[in-house]
């Protein structure tokens, strides 16, 4: 599956946010944006998730401020192929919740 840089940023930013605790969790969806490894300009998040949605990768629910997204299964195997080795802790959610 193909995937853009701010898409993998996005990605990256819902696994290293302050919002939730672990891959398989809600977190705000601004949270892509402002919280998290990467800076992604706040106006670019609702296409990035929209376009991560389309692809089976995240799940969305509610509207504006209160808009969450959550990491699909498919999700949760590309975000651990994707950052197994830059984040330790990684592979005990693959243990844990992919096994």
């Amino acid at each position: 599956m193909n995937i853009t840089e701010l898409e993998k940023q996005a990605l990256e930013n819902y696994i290293t946010n302050n919002y939730g605790d672990v891959p398989h969790h809600c977190v705000w969806s601004f949270a892509l944006a402002e919280d998290g490894h990467n800076r992604i300009d706040k106006s670019k998040i609702s296409g990035i998730v929209s376009s991560l949605a389309k692809k089976g990768l995240v799940l969305c629910d509610g509207e504006g401020n209160e808009a969450t997204t959550q990491l699909t299964n498919e999700g949760q195997k590309l975000a651990y192929k994707l950052f197994h080795t830059k984040y330790d802790w990684m592979q005990e959610f693959k243990d844990k919740y992919l096994a």
